[in-house]
């Protein structure tokens, strides 16, 4: 059966050999997006973070997150798939190292995302409905109705 996902390059029951590099920059990308809200957290209970939680908010605002996940929801999915099916350290008969358990805990992770991103969009952008031709908007999450009619 891995000789077939081999030839589709899907030849590793592990998220993180599957991804390759795309795999470090959504984890990077989701431990800065920990970080802003710890930043903005703290920001607003003592006021001690607050530019950090800016420049971290600017620099990384939603509409990366959002481009990210649409761009690599396909090969996300797929992967996300086979680690939970097949890489699943909880019933695998050799004792789980941490890279295993790290792999099933992010694509256990990721694949909540990507379910969840659709829904999350269309709620977010019903709500905001009135704001989609405002410009400040636009830059901040406009990565899912990118190219489309919104009036």
């Amino acid at each position: 059966m891995f000789d077939s996902f081999d030839q589709l390059s899907y030849g590793s029951r592990y998220m993180s050999r599957n991804l390759g590099s795309v795999y470090v920059i959504f984890v990077i990308s989701f431990v800065i997006l920990g970080l802003t809200f710890f930043f903005w957290v703290f920001s607003k209970c003592c006021g001690c973070s607050e530019r950090a939680f800016k420049k971290l908010d600017g620099k990384f605002a939603w509409n990366f997150y959002i481009r990210l996940v649409l761009e690599a929801s396909l090969e996300l999915s797929f992967s996300c798939i086979i680690n939970l099916k097949y890489g699943n350290v909880f019933t695998y008969p050799e004792t789980p190292t941490f890279g295993s358990i790290f792999n099933f805990v992010v694509a256990a992770f990721f694949a909540i995302a990507v379910l969840l991103s659709p829904v999350v969009i269309l709620i977010a952008y019903n709500y905001h409905f009135m704001k989609l031709a405002d410009p400040g908007f636009e830059e901040r999450y406009g990565s899912a109705y990118e190219g489309l009619k919104h009036y």
